[in-house]
């Protein structure tokens, strides 16, 4: 397994942080293969998909297969996959590997990142791949949401239309269940490979904005369903303009049930309220964003402010959206 330092100033999606080394998870590190799909055995011929260790740091476009799926043996049968919550962890994507406990943290896009963390990484390019599988469309966890949204779009196909608007790897935007309004990854996926296991939604137990399993996702299929909604596209760009410019890890809390935190936000004067250059937006109370020299330490304290503040008011426990790795 190899590693990689990562600098997080220019890495995340907020731009905080410094450099920090990375472990880089491949294929290889697994004894993983794409295999001919339905026969996730033994092969006589399976695909080794060659990595480059700097193209999982960049988009990549991805490479094109028919009727192969990642096939991972099992090496994974100490863990308990399924429908277990990891309460000792923020991340529901971690493993070992090669006797470590590893985090995996996709594109940085909803993370906020200590000078001083460790045990942290990334899925290789070997993990960047769409397969056709006729019925199925197979993606590596590794594929950016543009070149989803582009296969998609090209092939005439519908569900992730939305991803044209929203930044991340398949993996983590699966991790997630993100979407924007009704509108989220599991409507369109039928299994995910969960530490080499290939399982349904409702073994994955996936909801509003997140999943109830633990486990690292390699992979995804997606049902075809043909008939790509252009009509959608308009809603989602103007949507995306409401967001603010500058560099943000997205929404910072959860919405409370029957609520926004945005607007609770907003109720108690954070919004546009800042320590040190890191600030809630001006343009939308729940995002976290980066007006200069952000600091991790300034992050946490804003965090922490603002859960002090609305439950004083109102009583409601805001939960983060935002991970944060120390």
């Amino acid at each position: 397994m190899q590693q990689t330092a990562i600098d997080f100033k220019r890495y995340s999606s907020i731009k905080i942080g410094s450099n920090v080394l990375v472990h880089v998870i491949d294929m290889k590190d697994m004894a993983a293969s794409l295999v001919p799909y339905n026969d996730h055995i033994a092969s006589n011929m399976p695909i080794k998909v060659k990595a480059n260790l700097s193209d999982c740091l960049v988009n990549a476009a991805p490479k094109l297969f028919q009727n192969l799926s990642l096939y991972i043996p099992n090496i994974f049968d100490s863990l308990d996959v399924l429908n277990t919550v990891k309460k000792q962890s923020i991340f529901s994507s971690s493993l070992v590997c090669q006797d470590k406990m590893l985090y995996i943290i996709g594109r940085a896009n909803n993370l906020l990142v200590s000078p001083n963390a460790s045990n942290l990484a990334v899925l290789g390019s070997s993990f960047n791949y769409i397969s056709d599988l006729g019925e199925y469309v197979e993606m590596g966890a590794s594929v950016n949401s543009l070149q989803a949204f582009l296969y998609f779009k090209r092939h005439n196909l519908s569900g992730l239309e939305f991803l044209r608007s929203l930044p991340g790897n398949v993996g983590a935007l699966c991790n997630m269940n993100a979407g924007m309004k009704s509108y989220e990854m599991k409507d369109c996926i039928s299994e995910l490979n969960i530490n080499g296991i290939w399982v349904n939604l409702e073994q994955a137990s996936l909801h509003y904005r997140g999943r109830d399993s633990s486990g690292v996702i390699f992979a995804v299929r997606f049902h075809k369903l043909e008939g790509f909604r252009w009509h959608l596209l308009n809603m989602f760009s103007l949507m995306r303009k409401s967001h603010p410019n500058n560099p943000s890890c997205g929404s910072c809390f959860k919405n409370p049930l029957n609520d926004y935190a945005g607007r609770l936000l907003e109720l108690v004067g954070l919004k546009g309220f800042r320590i040190g250059d890191v600030g809630f937006s001006q343009k939308h109370a729940n995002f976290l964003v980066n007006l200069g020299q952000a600091r991790f330490e300034d992050a946490l304290a804003l965090i922490e402010l603002a859960k002090k503040r609305v439950y004083e008011e109102f009583g409601v426990v805001l939960e983060c959206e935002v991970k944060i790795c120390k």
